[in-house]
């Protein structure tokens, strides 16, 4: 991942704390996520929406967890686009080969329903876009393999 390399090239910040929380199902307490647990926002269902919105300014990149991780860097470009416009261009001019690679994942999360477990996953549509192919029940995915190893 980018927040462990150089530092080059667009690294979206967790919303973890804004858009999503993790609740401790015992006590109620919430969370910004799993990850930072020592920091308790208070009881659910009595979250303070200016420190949520505080907290969505934060830029968190202390973890990998693609629970939290994962949304923020798929909807990342798309926030950026609302918030500044003009960053995001430069950072498509800069970094062409991240945003081809980030188009292909949002078509690989609309085909799987946006992650939402209780729908089964677009098998079809993944096929048709060459993304994946049954393997003994597994899905392999080809071409964005052979990208990342530059065969493509």
């Amino acid at each position: 991942m980018r927040q462990y390399g150089d530092g080059a090239g667009p690294c979206y910040g967790c919303r973890g704390g804004s858009d999503y929380l993790f609740v401790d199902c015992v006590k109620g307490l919430a969370y910004p996520c799993g990850y930072r647990g020592a920091e308790p926002l208070g009881p659910v269902w009595k979250l303070n929406r200016d420190a949520l919105r505080a907290n969505g300014k934060a830029v968190c990149r202390r973890c990998d967890w693609e629970c939290f991780r994962d949304p923020s860097e798929l909807f990342g470009p798309i926030l950026q686009g609302l918030s500044r416009p003009l960053e995001l261009l430069r950072n498509y001019r800069d970094d062409n080969a991240f945003y081809q690679l980030w188009r292909q994942d949002l078509q690989y999360a609309r085909a799987c329903n946006f992650y939402d477990g209780r729908l089964a996953p677009d098998f079809s549509r993944l096929e048709a876009q060459g993304d994946v192919r049954r393997t003994a029940g597994m899905l392999v995915h080809d071409r964005r393999q052979a990208m990342l190893e530059g065969v493509e």
